[in-house]
């Protein structure tokens, strides 16, 4: 989200040199990859290998989102801005005491938004880390499915229960939705206003 706030905020100026080319750049993202191996010979070259930051910097922010936030702030006022900056408000003080108290809903909906996102991902883990001390919860559920064959072999063989691999998937599965269904009524309330922004024009 400090990523995401930082990337918006200067580009709701108008008076931002260069703020059509970066607009450009930043939108290219959105429909152009480089691909998986120079992204692999890149995050190597990195020296990010089998390194928790693997899993934090390559995906610490979202084009999609950032446009959501950027949206969200040209919908507060200008004159709230230049007031506090007649007032002898800097740019870090009117992002702090002016756009962020007024932006709960959409930082609480794309606060969820990266959770999730973060909290299913598993392929960068899957492509970037061998280092298993390291692997988020969804690669490790990953392996206990794909060892699923061997516990369903065994048990044709008479060496385990049966119906254990239909447990551990049912586990599985569980594990894997009840915390963001305990985070979600939390936010709820900020997460509705958050996902309707602009859908009514008054």
């Amino acid at each position: 989200m400090l990523m995401t706030v930082l990337c918006a905020y200067p580009l709701i100026y108008d008076n931002l040199k260069g703020k059509a080319f970066f607009n450009t750049v930043i939108i290219l993202t959105m429909y152009f990859n480089a691909g998986a191996i120079p992204s692999y010979l890149l995050i190597k070259d990195l020296n990010l290998l089998n390194t928790p930051l693997v899993l934090i910097i390559p995906g610490c922010l979202s084009v999609f989102n950032m446009i959501i936030m950027r949206s969200f702030f040209y919908g507060i006022p200008d004159s709230l801005r230049e007031s506090a900056q007649i007032d002898g408000a800097g740019f870090l003080q009117v992002l702090v005491k002016i756009y962020l108290p007024l932006s709960t809903p959409v930082i609480a909906t794309l606060s969820l938004f990266y959770a999730v996102g973060r909290w299913n991902g598993f392929s960068d883990a899957l492509m970037y880390m061998n280092n298993r001390k390291f692997y988020p919860i969804q690669l490790l559920l990953y392996n206990i499915l794909n060892n699923m064959m061997q516990v369903e072999v065994a048990t044709q063989e008479g060496f385990s229960a049966p119906g254990l691999s239909e447990t551990l998937k049912a586990a599985t599965v569980i594990f894997a939705t009840v915390p963001i269904l305990l985070v979600y009524p939390w936010l709820q309330k900020y997460f509705i206003s958050g996902v309707t922004l602009g859908a009514i024009k008054e």
